[in-house]
């Protein structure tokens, strides 16, 4: 996973809400809840794009997978 040892025996909840509060700025101006602020979530990168980009990357792992299957 990626995690040292020291990372899972420090791990403590109150340090990574605290991360979570000094890195998300929450721009509504209702002051609304992080969910709810979600909504207005905008990325910097084309979604559709990335689905496409991940579907054709799943489609030509199967075909990978198919041709495999008829040498055997």
């Amino acid at each position: 996973m990626g995690l040292s040892k020291e990372a899972i025996k420090n791990y403590s909840d109150e340090v990574v809400f605290n991360v979570i509060s000094n890195t998300y700025h929450n721009s509504s101006s209702d002051h609304s809840t992080l969910i709810a602020s979600s909504v207005n979530y905008q990325p910097t990168f084309n979604t559709v794009e990335k689905i496409i980009e991940l579907f054709e990357r799943l489609l030509s792992s199967e075909r990978e997978k198919i041709e495999i299957l008829k040498v055997k």
